[in-house]
């Protein structure tokens, strides 16, 4: 799998948890908690997903 630059999303949504379309290159909904941004996306209309919790600190981290 090609790496993917997630610059924008660390810069904008850091501290909270998102849900990532399975190309990873977007946003579908974020949340303070798990369960809130997974609630989100259920309300899109979303199954298949990535769930992360954007760090504080912008490190270099895997995804």
């Amino acid at each position: 799998m090609k790496p993917l630059d997630m610059t924008h999303i660390t810069w904008k949504y850091r501290g909270i948890f998102v849900v990532l379309s399975p190309d990873r290159k977007r946003v579908i909904a974020k949340g303070h908690t798990l369960k809130e941004a997974l609630d989100s996306a259920k309300k899109k209309g979303c199954k298949n997903s990535i769930c992360a919790k954007i760090p504080e600190e912008n490190k270099t981290y895997l995804l």
